[in-house]
């Protein structure tokens, strides 16, 4: 449908540009190559030279393992399509029959069922928003789902206030052009919205100080043991000495005793003396600066310290630990996810989509055991 039949309103405006900054550090724009930020970049030979993204908040570790743990311990968990028990008359049971059952086994052509929740749940702790494209068969059923580039969909309005969703074009998914979809065929699941209902906002938006900070740390602490380990200093000399001499000092010492020159002896003449100017490694106290962002960003994504390196495990608190994991950080984004999926295919009948928790806490010993 043409652009000129809608009153688009671009709700992305809504948001503060840090939070938009942040996304497009990552991502391209319409048509770009699908990036890996390394090894390779996905087929960077037809790119040209490409470097990777390290001053971008994924590059945190903390950040990716956030995304990474919360999208992986949920996309490993069956979404079923359940009905109640036909015989007993209590209870719920798989509807192993349903189309959708067929659809969430597998969502579209060049994605596993496993790879498409991690893509969905990815999407929305980086980004705030999740997309999904609905392309349905000639009945109107649901034939293939598919997740788009958020940085590429904007949510627009009709003068009524009716929703549709701006698609950029994509091959992947055979748009060929800018396309206008209505709300009834994207399914968006978003974080907390704190700017406009259509927007959601990414934790990073609170942790984008911290990930910052920590990949300042991380890049001055590589240039500093590329070195060696050798902090920066001067060349002082008893008296006034030439610029031309002062420069030939300068780049004999950096060639000679920096880098792997380091551990060189250097004879010095004519009083030079060497005065370091840097503090080193411990007195800079990295380890506990790079501690503190890590724990800032965990507690920002609600992933506790132990899913992050930061608190040693034993036999006997490692399954309460899960338990607690679950419900302060996993449980709300499993509710949302099945709240989208049983609003946008409409379920009725006693019909429901969600996830089969099993895998969760199936290493929970003294549960079972009593229940035997």
């Amino acid at each position: 449908m043409a652009a000129s039949k809608f009153n688009t309103m671009r709700l992305k405006a809504y948001l503060p540009v840090l939070v938009q900054s942040l996304f497009s550090s990552l991502w391209g724009g319409v048509g770009a190559t699908p990036r890996e930020t390394y090894p390779g970049e996905w087929q960077s030979a037809s790119r040209g030279t490409a470097t990777p993204q390290r001053k971008s908040p994924l590059a945190h570790s903390a950040v990716y393992t956030c995304i990474n743990n919360i999208a992986s311990d949920i996309s490993k968990l069956p979404l079923r399509v359940m009905r109640p028990r036909a015989k007993e008359g209590t209870g719920r049971e798989p509807h192993v029959h349903h189309p959708l059952t067929r659809l969430f086994a597998k969502p579209n052509h060049y994605q596993t069922s496993l790879q498409f929740l991690q893509h969905y749940l990815g999407s929305k702790l980086w980004t705030g928003n999740t997309y999904v494209l609905l392309f349905r068969d000639a009945r109107g059923v649901v034939e293939s789902m598919h997740a788009l580039d958020p940085t590429t969909v904007t949510p627009s309005l009709t003068s009524d206030g009716s929703v549709w969703y701006l698609v950029k074009a994509d091959g992947l998914n055979k748009l060929r052009e800018d396309t206008y979809v209505p709300a009834r065929d994207i399914l968006h699941d978003r974080a907390i919205t704190l700017f406009h209902p259509l927007i959601g906002v990414s934790p990073l938006y609170a942790a984008a100080v911290s990930a910052s900070i920590g990949n300042s740390i991380s890049s001055n602490s590589e240039n500093f043991f590329q070195n060696m380990s050798r902090a920066s200093g001067t060349l002082t000399a008893p008296g006034e000495i030439p610029q031309a001499t002062a420069d030939r000092l300068k780049k004999e010492w950096d060639g000679n005793y920096s880098g792997l020159g380091f551990g060189k002896v250097a004879v010095l003449g004519s009083g030079l003396e060497w005065k370091p100017l840097t503090i080193n490694a411990s007195d800079s106290q990295l380890i506990e600066q790079l501690r503190f962002t890590v724990e800032d960003i965990g507690r920002v994504y609600r992933v506790p310290s132990f899913m992050l390196g930061e608190t040693k495990l034993t036999y006997r608190n490692s399954e309460q630990l899960a338990r607690m994991y679950y419900q302060g950080c996993l449980s709300y984004h499993i509710e949302a996810a099945e709240q989208c999926f049983n609003q946008k295919f409409e379920v009725s009948g006693g019909v429901e989509i969600e996830f089969d928790l099993s895998p969760l806490f199936r290493l929970e010993t003294d549960l079972r055991y009593d229940t035997h």
